[in-house]
């Protein structure tokens, strides 16, 4: 007899409740979950070997604040994520709805407005806006630190920040709905369309400037030394290739157009426009820690190596061997290695 009466609750309707819930929130949050525990894991790499080498290798103390600051958003972000599913479980699934026989439509799943996810909002900014700096900063450094460099990247960084404040005001109107607002707020919601095409395209060109800038420096390292590789060590070109692909900043760039189109042209309700915060903004997040922990390794192969880094600092690019482009650290190690074999070699004839 019960079980005649729980079945008579399960409509296709409630069907279709729960295949939203499960579309728009659990398999996107089980991903986002998973690229959480690797954010935590490479964060907490980073840590441990910056404690092990702060004597030998000692790294600038803003490589840390910059990966505790995205590793401590993206978990504050995470984290309203797995309240909001639970929250959306609570209102929208058949057995929680008490005297109420109504079709609940199931793109409401997707389309819910509140304070938690303007929280939300705000972070992914935050996190844009320091991802962009860290990109400029590094090709601040790799072009030679020039001082109009310097300032161009300030006044980017500052318009970009103000682009996104006044994009984030824009939004009090629709996540914020009984909130009184004064009549700027109300103009810049008539108007958000320019505030977020406006604060897309400052934050695309400053990382397109800034991929262009370390591709360029890249790219001329590796058509430096690449002769000195054999043809038969494909995994050393492979790892180098890998290398420059990830510091340039060209997966980084991607990911942040795919973020802009698909939520400015994508349809209100679809699961990709409804989903494609889950996927991108743990990447954008993970991406500045990881340059960072990449960076730092470089560093301790340079500090043991003595020659490699004598010969990273004569040249004339290579202004802050700390950020030296990866593929140069393949490459210079690989040339020890082959030193050190050849020598050997001479010692035992």
């Amino acid at each position: 007899m019960a079980h005649n009466e729980l079945h008579a609750l399960i409509t296709p309707v409630d069907y279709a409740q729960v295949t939203a819930i499960m579309e728009t929130w659990v398999f996107p949050l089980i991903t986002e979950t998973f690229l959480f525990a690797l954010h935590t894991v490479l964060t907490v790499y980073f840590v441990y070997y910056r404690w092990v080498k702060r004597q030998t290798a000692p790294l600038p103390r803003f490589m840390l604040i910059v990966a505790l600051l995205m590793f401590a958003m993206f978990s504050l972000y995470w984290s309203l994520d797995v309240y909001q599913l639970w929250e959306n479980v609570y209102r929208f699934l058949p057995l929680r709805q008490t005297g109420s026989k109504g079709a609940i439509d199931p793109t409401g799943v997707s389309v819910a407005a509140s304070t938690l996810t303007y929280v939300q909002v705000i972070l992914q900014f935050l996190i844009i806006v320091i991802g962009d700096t860290v990109s400029l900063w590094r090709a601040y450094v790799l072009l030679g630190r020039p001082r109009w460099l310097f300032l161009t990247m300030i006044g980017v960084v500052a318009l970009e920040s103000f682009a996104y404040t006044l994009l984030g005001l824009a939004g009090l109107q629709d996540f914020l709905p009984r909130l009184e607002t004064s009549q700027f707020i109300r103009l810049l919601w008539s108007r958000q369309g320019i505030c977020y095409l406006s604060a897309g395209l400052l934050t695309i060109l400053a990382q397109s400037c800034a991929t262009l800038s370390i591709s360029f420096v890249a790219w001329t390292y590796w058509n430096d030394v690449r002769k000195l590789m054999p043809l038969n060590a494909p995994m050393q070109h492979s790892l180098a290739m890998l290398a420059v692909l990830i510091e340039s900043g060209i997966v980084y760039l991607a990911l942040l157009v795919v973020l802009g189109v698909i939520s400015w042209a994508g349809r209100n309700g679809s699961v990709s426009k409804s989903t494609i915060s889950f996927y991108v903004t743990p990447l954008l997040a993970m991406y500045p820690t990881l340059v960072v922990v990449l960076v730092a390794t470089r560093r301790s192969v340079l500090e043991r190596d003595h020659q490699c880094r004598r010969s990273t600092c004569a040249s004339p690019r290579a202004s802050g061997n700390v950020l030296v482009p990866t593929t140069v650290h393949f490459i210079l190690r690989f040339r020890a290695r082959s030193r050190k074999r050849s020598s050997k070699v001479r010692d035992g004839k």
